[in-house]
């Protein structure tokens, strides 16, 4: 009998109040995350429990986005293979190999190109190790011991342009799927709807998703305004101006992004509370206006793409995101 394999066990959402871990500094730039948290009903933070011999097959992450995996303990092998390579690993009828490791790959009428195969990296991670998965590489994972380890996906303004690229051409395969109905009356919706369920995400979705990152941005951007008009003495403020700002405007802007973003995840609004009352640092102010930007880049591509243009309002809502994103940007620099 095979080995039981606890995967994809959502602990941090089962078990909200337990803190059991807390994400390490360098993976806290967590868009998907921040988004899901605002839906209540899923995120991607899990746990794993396997005992020696159990696997996870060959594949790449959701979404193409990172990941990062920290064993509790016991110890794992990781094969990777660079983005690129799994085309090299897929059967003449363009599947994906199931196990990297099988015979059949030694087939050349069922896998052809095997022998162009140029990388293949092999990692032992041991307790107390973490392994990094950059955005699109395919991997399979062994558990050499009896193993529980902390995985999360999750994307940020550095991979934000490889996850939407992902979702359009998984659009494209479904497009293709169904080209015989194209004549149809709602043939664009029904691709949404068929994405949807293949992918995880329809456009309609990733729109909100960039809605949720940008304006969490903008609000955190906002408090700072107000934190530097505060900071300005008397004698640099104009005759007949207005008092400087209290608290109460600062938390009128928090209470906005409330009920703009309701349901933001715990590590947002911490920093929103500890922003109520201190200044951004240059750091962070640059760190939400590249988040900001790579929002915006992905908000211009989406305009340009006829299939997200024909679906009910998202084009205008797009464009009116980018006119904030731009308002803010131009208060700032």
């Amino acid at each position: 009998m095979d080995n039981l394999y606890l995967k994809d066990w959502h602990f941090t959402r089962d078990f909200p109040d337990y803190t059991a871990y807390e994400t390490p500094c360098g993976f806290m730039s967590d868009w998907l995350n921040e988004f899901w948290d605002t839906k209540d009903d899923d995120d991607y933070r899990f746990v794993y429990m396997g005992p020696k011999g159990s696997w996870t097959p060959f594949h790449a992450d959701v979404f193409r986005s990172f990941s990062w995996s920290a064993n509790i303990c016991g110890r794992k092998k990781w094969i990777f293979y660079p983005p690129g390579e799994e085309g090299n690993l897929r059967n003449k009828y363009g599947h994906l190999v199931y196990d990297v490791d099988s015979a059949e790959l030694l087939d050349e009428n069922l896998y052809p190109n095997y022998k162009k195969v140029r990388s293949r990296i092999e990692v032992i991670q041991e307790a107390g190790e973490i392994i990094y998965v950059p955005s699109g590489w395919h991997h399979q994972v062994y558990n050499l011991e009896d193993t529980i380890s902390i995985n999360h996906n999750w994307m940020n303004g550095c991979n934000v342009d490889i996850c939407w690229e992902y979702v359009k051409d998984n659009l494209s395969q479904v497009q293709q799927e169904i080209e015989d109905c194209k004549g149809m009356d709602g043939w664009d919706q029904q691709c949404q709807l068929i994405l949807k369920a293949s992918c995880g995400i329809d456009y309609g979705e990733f729109l909100q998703f960039m809605e949720v990152i940008a304006t969490n941005r903008i609000r955190l951007l906002q408090v700072h305004l107000v934190h530097k008009s505060r900071n300005l003495t008397r004698e640099q403020r104009q005759p007949g101006s207005d008092e400087t700002p209290s608290v109460d405007n600062i938390k009128c802007l928090a209470d906005e992004k409330k009920a703009d973003v309701s349901g933001a995840c715990d590590s947002y609004t911490s920093v929103m509370n500890e922003r109520l009352y201190s200044p951004m640092t240059e750091g962070q102010i640059n760190h939400c206006l590249f988040d900001l930007y790579s929002v915006k880049n992905v908000l211009c591509d989406m305009i340009r793409t006829p299939e997200f243009t024909s679906l009910n309002d998202c084009e205008n809502k797009a464009n009116e995101l980018i006119v904030k994103i731009e308002k803010i940007i131009n208060s700032i620099i």
